[in-house]
Protein backbone atom coordinates (compact mmCIF):
# COMPACT_ATOMS: atom_id res chain seq x y z
CA UNK A 1 0.00 0.00 0.00
CA UNK A 2 1.59 2.95 -0.82
CA UNK A 3 2.04 6.36 1.44
CA UNK A 4 -1.26 7.87 -0.07
CA UNK A 5 -3.51 5.23 0.04
CA UNK A 6 -2.08 4.55 3.56
CA UNK A 7 -3.07 8.28 4.61
CA UNK A 8 -6.31 7.85 3.03
CA UNK A 9 -7.74 5.07 4.96
CA UNK A 10 -6.25 5.94 8.11
CA UNK A 11 -8.54 8.87 6.78
CA UNK A 12 -11.84 7.22 6.24
CA UNK A 13 -10.94 4.99 9.53
CA UNK A 14 -11.09 7.69 11.55
CA UNK A 15 -14.08 9.30 10.10
CA UNK A 16 -16.09 6.65 10.63
CA UNK A 17 -14.95 5.73 14.16
CA UNK A 18 -16.38 9.51 14.97
CA UNK A 19 -19.43 8.63 13.41
CA UNK A 20 -22.88 8.31 15.69
CA UNK A 21 -23.30 4.66 13.98
CA UNK A 22 -19.84 3.84 15.43
CA UNK A 23 -21.11 4.03 19.23
CA UNK A 24 -23.12 1.28 19.06
CA UNK A 25 -20.54 -1.22 17.61
CA UNK A 26 -20.00 -3.12 21.00
CA UNK A 27 -17.53 -5.58 19.37
CA UNK A 28 -15.30 -6.59 16.88
CA UNK A 29 -14.02 -9.74 15.07
CA UNK A 30 -10.78 -10.91 14.17
CA UNK A 31 -9.16 -8.75 15.87
CA UNK A 32 -5.87 -10.90 16.93
CA UNK A 33 -3.37 -8.06 15.62
CA UNK A 34 -2.68 -6.94 19.25
CA UNK A 35 -1.73 -3.18 18.35
CA UNK A 36 -4.55 -2.77 15.82
CA UNK A 37 -6.96 -3.35 19.04
CA UNK A 38 -5.32 -0.80 21.08
CA UNK A 39 -4.88 1.59 18.62
CA UNK A 40 -8.78 1.13 17.54
CA UNK A 41 -9.82 1.01 21.31
CA UNK A 42 -7.58 4.67 22.14
CA UNK A 43 -9.20 6.11 18.52
CA UNK A 44 -12.63 4.92 20.13
CA UNK A 45 -11.70 6.07 23.65
CA UNK A 46 -13.29 3.40 24.87
CA UNK A 47 -12.37 -0.26 25.57
CA UNK A 48 -14.00 -2.57 23.10
CA UNK A 49 -15.01 -6.18 23.22
CA UNK A 50 -13.79 -8.91 20.64
CA UNK A 51 -15.09 -11.68 19.50
CA UNK A 52 -14.49 -15.12 17.59
CA UNK A 53 -16.80 -16.16 15.10
CA UNK A 54 -16.51 -19.50 12.80
CA UNK A 55 -18.94 -21.15 10.14
CA UNK A 56 -17.21 -24.30 10.05
CA UNK A 57 -18.42 -26.11 12.56
CA UNK A 58 -16.55 -29.66 11.88
CA UNK A 59 -14.61 -29.05 15.37
CA UNK A 60 -17.33 -28.49 17.12
CA UNK A 61 -17.93 -25.08 19.50
CA UNK A 62 -14.76 -26.02 21.40
CA UNK A 63 -12.52 -25.42 18.23
CA UNK A 64 -13.65 -21.69 17.62
CA UNK A 65 -11.58 -19.47 19.66
CA UNK A 66 -8.59 -22.11 20.03
CA UNK A 67 -9.50 -23.29 23.09
CA UNK A 68 -9.56 -20.06 24.50
CA UNK A 69 -12.50 -19.48 27.53
CA UNK A 70 -14.38 -16.56 28.25
CA UNK A 71 -17.37 -16.42 30.65
CA UNK A 72 -20.00 -13.71 30.69
CA UNK A 73 -22.20 -12.20 33.70
CA UNK A 74 -25.70 -12.45 32.22
CA UNK A 75 -29.36 -12.48 33.83
CA UNK A 76 -30.51 -14.93 31.34
CA UNK A 77 -29.61 -17.12 28.30
CA UNK A 78 -30.22 -14.98 25.23
CA UNK A 79 -28.77 -12.39 22.62
CA UNK A 80 -30.01 -9.70 24.57
CA UNK A 81 -28.49 -10.76 27.69
CA UNK A 82 -25.36 -11.21 25.97
CA UNK A 83 -25.20 -7.03 24.27
CA UNK A 84 -25.77 -5.49 27.57
CA UNK A 85 -22.98 -7.94 28.98
CA UNK A 86 -20.43 -6.19 26.39
CA UNK A 87 -21.15 -3.11 26.62
CA UNK A 88 -20.27 -3.23 30.44
CA UNK A 89 -17.00 -5.41 29.44
CA UNK A 90 -14.90 -4.73 32.51
CA UNK A 91 -17.28 -6.06 35.17
CA UNK A 92 -19.19 -8.73 32.48
CA UNK A 93 -16.84 -10.00 30.95
CA UNK A 94 -13.64 -12.26 31.90
CA UNK A 95 -11.21 -13.79 29.18
CA UNK A 96 -9.76 -15.21 32.21
CA UNK A 97 -10.89 -17.27 35.15
CA UNK A 98 -14.19 -17.98 36.15
CA UNK A 99 -15.16 -15.29 38.98
CA UNK A 100 -14.90 -17.05 42.24
CA UNK A 101 -17.93 -16.49 44.73
CA UNK A 102 -16.28 -16.20 47.95
CA UNK A 103 -19.39 -15.12 50.37
CA UNK A 104 -22.19 -16.56 51.59
CA UNK A 105 -25.48 -16.46 49.49
CA UNK A 106 -29.07 -17.87 49.20
CA UNK A 107 -29.16 -19.74 46.37
CA UNK A 108 -33.33 -19.91 46.03
CA UNK A 109 -36.81 -20.46 47.69
CA UNK A 110 -39.25 -22.71 46.73
CA UNK A 111 -42.97 -23.09 47.81
CA UNK A 112 -45.54 -26.47 48.57
CA UNK A 113 -48.55 -24.97 49.51
CA UNK A 114 -50.17 -21.86 50.24
CA UNK A 115 -50.80 -19.31 47.60
CA UNK A 116 -47.42 -19.83 45.90
CA UNK A 117 -47.75 -23.77 45.67
CA UNK A 118 -45.26 -25.40 43.08
CA UNK A 119 -43.52 -21.62 42.56
CA UNK A 120 -39.36 -22.08 42.60
CA UNK A 121 -37.43 -18.69 42.26
CA UNK A 122 -33.40 -18.85 41.94
CA UNK A 123 -31.21 -16.98 42.97
CA UNK A 124 -27.68 -14.90 41.77
CA UNK A 125 -24.72 -15.03 44.79
CA UNK A 126 -24.68 -11.24 43.51
CA UNK A 127 -27.08 -8.64 43.37
CA UNK A 128 -31.06 -9.64 43.01
CA UNK A 129 -33.60 -7.39 41.88
CA UNK A 130 -37.51 -8.07 42.04
CA UNK A 131 -39.51 -5.82 39.73
CA UNK A 132 -43.80 -6.06 39.09
CA UNK A 133 -46.42 -4.19 39.99
CA UNK A 134 -47.98 -3.48 43.14
CA UNK A 135 -49.01 -5.96 44.94
CA UNK A 136 -47.49 -8.92 42.67
CA UNK A 137 -45.64 -9.99 45.70
CA UNK A 138 -42.34 -8.43 46.41
CA UNK A 139 -42.20 -7.95 49.51
CA UNK A 140 -43.86 -11.16 50.51
CA UNK A 141 -40.84 -13.26 48.88
CA UNK A 142 -38.49 -11.02 51.25
CA UNK A 143 -40.50 -11.16 53.91
CA UNK A 144 -41.28 -15.27 53.63
CA UNK A 145 -37.43 -15.69 53.07
CA UNK A 146 -36.69 -13.98 56.49
CA UNK A 147 -38.93 -15.68 58.08
CA UNK A 148 -37.82 -19.41 56.75
CA UNK A 149 -34.54 -18.21 58.25
CA UNK A 150 -35.52 -16.63 61.38
CA UNK A 151 -34.44 -12.93 61.19
CA UNK A 152 -36.71 -11.29 63.61
CA UNK A 153 -38.28 -7.80 63.29
CA UNK A 154 -35.88 -5.11 64.96
CA UNK A 155 -37.26 -2.16 67.35
CA UNK A 156 -37.49 0.02 64.88
CA UNK A 157 -38.94 -2.04 61.78
CA UNK A 158 -42.26 -0.24 60.27
CA UNK A 159 -45.53 -1.52 60.49
CA UNK A 160 -44.44 -5.06 61.74
CA UNK A 161 -48.00 -6.31 61.76
CA UNK A 162 -48.54 -5.72 58.17
CA UNK A 163 -45.05 -7.62 57.26
CA UNK A 164 -46.34 -10.69 59.32
CA UNK A 165 -49.64 -10.56 57.67
CA UNK A 166 -47.96 -11.06 54.54
CA UNK A 167 -46.32 -14.21 55.61
CA UNK A 168 -49.77 -15.66 57.23
CA UNK A 169 -51.89 -14.68 53.78
CA UNK A 170 -49.15 -16.08 51.59
CA UNK A 171 -48.69 -19.40 53.41
CA UNK A 172 -51.80 -19.88 54.48
CA UNK A 173 -52.32 -23.26 56.78
CA UNK A 174 -49.85 -25.95 56.37
CA UNK A 175 -47.89 -24.07 53.14
CA UNK A 176 -44.24 -24.79 53.51
CA UNK A 177 -41.20 -22.53 52.04
CA UNK A 178 -38.21 -23.96 51.22
CA UNK A 179 -35.08 -21.77 51.40
CA UNK A 180 -31.67 -23.35 50.15
CA UNK A 181 -28.13 -21.59 50.99
CA UNK A 182 -24.98 -21.86 50.42
CA UNK A 183 -22.30 -20.74 52.99
CA UNK A 184 -18.78 -19.37 52.55
CA UNK A 185 -17.46 -22.86 52.30
CA UNK A 186 -19.33 -23.73 49.73
CA UNK A 187 -21.34 -25.93 51.78
CA UNK A 188 -25.19 -26.31 51.06
CA UNK A 189 -27.93 -26.47 53.58
CA UNK A 190 -31.78 -26.54 52.90
CA UNK A 191 -33.71 -25.17 55.31
CA UNK A 192 -37.84 -26.25 55.33
CA UNK A 193 -40.60 -24.10 57.16
CA UNK A 194 -43.76 -25.12 57.29
CA UNK A 195 -45.71 -21.84 58.61
CA UNK A 196 -46.33 -21.99 62.49
CA UNK A 197 -43.90 -24.87 63.00
CA UNK A 198 -39.72 -24.91 63.47
CA UNK A 199 -37.96 -25.07 60.72
CA UNK A 200 -36.17 -28.63 59.54
CA UNK A 201 -32.38 -28.34 58.18
CA UNK A 202 -31.22 -30.73 55.90
CA UNK A 203 -27.72 -31.04 54.82
CA UNK A 204 -26.45 -33.14 51.66
CA UNK A 205 -30.00 -34.80 52.10
CA UNK A 206 -29.90 -35.50 55.44
CA UNK A 207 -31.80 -34.04 58.80
CA UNK A 208 -29.90 -32.32 61.24
CA UNK A 209 -30.79 -31.90 64.40
CA UNK A 210 -29.86 -29.96 67.45
CA UNK A 211 -28.35 -27.23 65.34
CA UNK A 212 -29.54 -24.01 64.42
CA UNK A 213 -29.53 -21.77 61.24
CA UNK A 214 -27.46 -19.00 63.19
CA UNK A 215 -24.84 -21.84 63.82
CA UNK A 216 -23.10 -21.87 60.27
CA UNK A 217 -25.08 -19.24 58.17
CA UNK A 218 -24.04 -15.39 59.16
CA UNK A 219 -27.68 -13.56 59.05
CA UNK A 220 -28.50 -11.09 56.49
CA UNK A 221 -28.89 -7.14 57.09
CA UNK A 222 -32.40 -7.05 56.48
CA UNK A 223 -34.56 -3.90 55.35
CA UNK A 224 -38.29 -4.69 54.77
CA UNK A 225 -40.87 -2.31 52.81
CA UNK A 226 -40.10 0.94 54.75
CA UNK A 227 -37.96 0.21 56.93
CA UNK A 228 -35.14 2.76 54.78
CA UNK A 229 -37.52 5.52 55.46
CA UNK A 230 -37.90 5.36 58.82
CA UNK A 231 -37.69 8.44 60.67
CA UNK A 232 -37.70 7.65 63.98
CA UNK A 233 -34.79 8.94 66.68
CA UNK A 234 -33.14 5.59 67.04
CA UNK A 235 -33.06 4.60 63.66
CA UNK A 236 -29.58 6.15 62.17
CA UNK A 237 -27.63 4.58 65.14
CA UNK A 238 -29.74 0.79 64.80
CA UNK A 239 -29.25 1.46 60.55
CA UNK A 240 -25.39 1.83 61.36
CA UNK A 241 -25.14 -1.08 64.10
CA UNK A 242 -27.04 -3.61 61.82
CA UNK A 243 -24.32 -2.57 58.46
CA UNK A 244 -21.47 -2.57 60.60
CA UNK A 245 -22.72 -5.72 63.23
CA UNK A 246 -19.70 -6.83 65.15
CA UNK A 247 -16.71 -5.86 62.90
CA UNK A 248 -15.99 -3.08 64.85
CA UNK A 249 -15.22 -5.14 68.52
CA UNK A 250 -11.96 -6.21 67.45
CA UNK A 251 -11.37 -2.24 66.70
CA UNK A 252 -13.36 -1.25 69.69
CA UNK A 253 -11.03 -3.28 71.95
CA UNK A 254 -8.17 -2.44 70.76
CA UNK A 255 -8.95 1.30 71.19
CA UNK A 256 -10.05 -0.24 74.63
CA UNK A 257 -6.81 -1.34 75.79
CA UNK A 258 -4.62 1.67 74.55
CA UNK A 259 -7.01 3.89 76.05
CA UNK A 260 -5.59 1.78 79.78
CA UNK A 261 -2.36 2.10 78.18
CA UNK A 262 -2.68 5.60 78.05
CA UNK A 263 -4.47 5.92 81.65
CA UNK A 264 -1.03 3.88 83.10
CA UNK A 265 1.45 6.25 81.25
CA UNK A 266 -0.19 9.49 82.59
CA UNK A 267 -0.38 7.54 86.35
CA UNK A 268 3.29 6.61 85.78
CA UNK A 269 3.69 9.98 85.00
CA UNK A 270 2.70 12.03 87.86
CA UNK A 271 3.95 9.50 89.84
CA UNK A 272 7.45 10.64 88.60
CA UNK A 273 6.11 14.41 88.21
CA UNK A 274 5.63 14.16 92.48
CA UNK A 275 8.73 11.92 92.73
CA UNK A 276 11.31 14.91 94.27
CA UNK A 277 8.17 16.01 96.61
CA UNK A 278 7.85 12.67 98.05
CA UNK A 279 11.49 12.32 98.42
CA UNK A 280 11.46 15.64 100.21
CA UNK A 281 8.85 14.60 102.61
CA UNK A 282 10.25 11.36 102.93
CA UNK A 283 13.58 12.79 104.09
CA UNK A 284 11.76 14.77 106.79
CA UNK A 285 10.00 12.40 108.26
CA UNK A 286 13.59 10.56 108.75
CA UNK A 287 15.42 13.47 110.07
CA UNK A 288 12.03 14.25 112.65
CA UNK A 289 12.08 10.62 113.32
CA UNK A 290 16.30 10.55 114.11
CA UNK A 291 15.60 13.92 116.43
CA UNK A 292 12.85 11.85 118.37
CA UNK A 293 15.22 9.37 118.66
CA UNK A 294 18.12 11.73 120.54
CA UNK A 295 15.70 13.07 123.39
CA UNK A 296 14.54 9.91 123.68
CA UNK A 297 17.94 8.32 124.76
CA UNK A 298 18.70 11.62 126.48
CA UNK A 299 15.70 11.57 128.87
CA UNK A 300 15.86 7.14 129.39
CA UNK A 301 12.92 7.06 127.55
CA UNK A 302 14.55 4.49 124.75
CA UNK A 303 15.03 2.13 128.12
CA UNK A 304 11.76 2.73 129.06
CA UNK A 305 9.82 1.89 125.94
CA UNK A 306 12.28 -1.26 125.96
CA UNK A 307 10.63 -2.87 129.24
CA UNK A 308 7.32 -1.69 128.15
CA UNK A 309 8.02 -3.37 124.86
CA UNK A 310 8.54 -6.43 127.23
CA UNK A 311 5.72 -6.23 129.32
CA UNK A 312 2.93 -6.19 126.67
CA UNK A 313 4.99 -8.88 124.84
CA UNK A 314 4.60 -10.88 128.12
CA UNK A 315 1.11 -9.89 128.80
CA UNK A 316 -0.06 -11.14 125.38
CA UNK A 317 1.56 -14.36 125.98
CA UNK A 318 -0.26 -14.57 129.50
CA UNK A 319 -3.60 -13.82 127.67
CA UNK A 320 -3.42 -16.02 124.99
CA UNK A 321 -2.19 -18.72 127.56
CA UNK A 322 -5.31 -17.88 129.89
CA UNK A 323 -7.72 -17.59 126.51
CA UNK A 324 -6.36 -21.12 126.14
CA UNK A 325 -7.03 -22.58 129.67
CA UNK A 326 -10.66 -21.12 129.47
CA UNK A 327 -10.78 -22.76 126.16
CA UNK A 328 -9.88 -25.82 127.06
CA UNK A 329 -11.87 -25.78 130.54
CA UNK A 330 -15.34 -24.89 128.69
CA UNK A 331 -14.47 -27.81 125.85
CA UNK A 332 -13.92 -29.98 129.20
CA UNK A 333 -18.30 -28.79 130.63
CA UNK A 334 -18.97 -29.80 127.66
CA UNK A 335 -18.19 -32.75 127.83
CA UNK A 336 -19.09 -33.14 131.44
CA UNK A 337 -22.70 -31.90 130.80
CA UNK A 338 -23.15 -33.84 127.51
CA UNK A 339 -22.15 -37.32 128.73
CA UNK A 340 -22.62 -37.21 132.56
CA UNK A 341 -25.83 -39.22 132.15
CA UNK A 342 -23.66 -41.73 130.27
CA UNK A 343 -22.61 -43.00 133.74
CA UNK A 344 -26.29 -42.86 135.63
CA UNK A 345 -26.66 -46.03 133.85
CA UNK A 346 -26.05 -49.84 134.75
CA UNK A 347 -24.83 -52.39 132.58
CA UNK A 348 -26.19 -56.09 132.51
CA UNK A 349 -27.12 -59.10 130.55
CA UNK A 350 -28.18 -62.61 130.43
CA UNK A 351 -26.95 -65.30 132.77
CA UNK A 352 -25.33 -66.49 129.75
CA UNK A 353 -22.67 -63.91 129.65
CA UNK A 354 -22.60 -62.78 133.17
CA UNK A 355 -19.02 -63.13 133.60
CA UNK A 356 -18.38 -60.57 130.43
CA UNK A 357 -20.95 -58.54 131.91
CA UNK A 358 -19.47 -58.72 135.66
CA UNK A 359 -16.08 -57.07 133.92
CA UNK A 360 -17.71 -54.57 131.49
CA UNK A 361 -19.41 -53.39 135.05
CA UNK A 362 -16.00 -53.03 137.12
CA UNK A 363 -14.30 -51.52 133.93
CA UNK A 364 -17.25 -48.92 133.89
CA UNK A 365 -17.36 -48.21 137.99
CA UNK A 366 -13.38 -47.32 137.41
CA UNK A 367 -14.14 -44.73 134.77
CA UNK A 368 -16.81 -43.44 136.50
CA UNK A 369 -14.65 -42.68 139.37
CA UNK A 370 -12.00 -41.04 136.61
CA UNK A 371 -15.22 -39.07 135.42
CA UNK A 372 -16.33 -37.91 139.27
CA UNK A 373 -12.32 -36.67 139.42
CA UNK A 374 -12.23 -34.25 136.46
CA UNK A 375 -15.71 -33.01 137.20
CA UNK A 376 -14.04 -31.54 140.92
CA UNK A 377 -10.96 -30.49 138.96
CA UNK A 378 -13.06 -27.85 136.68
CA UNK A 379 -15.38 -26.90 139.59
CA UNK A 380 -12.33 -26.53 141.82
Amino acid sequence: MTETACLQYCRQRDAFIEQEAFRKVLSVQKSANAENYKLLCNLAKRKIAYVEGSDNAHGGIEAIGGGRITYLKIGDFNFEAIKYALTDLDYRVSPKDKPEITNSYIKSIEFEGGLLDQTSIDFSPELNTLIGIRGSGKSSILEIIRYTLGIPLSETSVDPRYKDGLIEHVLKSGGKSIVTIVTEHKEEYRIEKIYGQKEDIYKDGVLKTGISIDGFFDYPVYFGQKDLSNKDADFEADLIQRLIGTRLKPVQSKIEAKKREIGNLISEIGKLRNLNQLKKETTTLIENSKHQLELYKKKGVEEKLKQQTLFDTDVSKISQTTSGVSAYIEELNSIIVNHDYFFQQTISGSELNKELFEEATKLLIELKAEFEKVKRSVHI
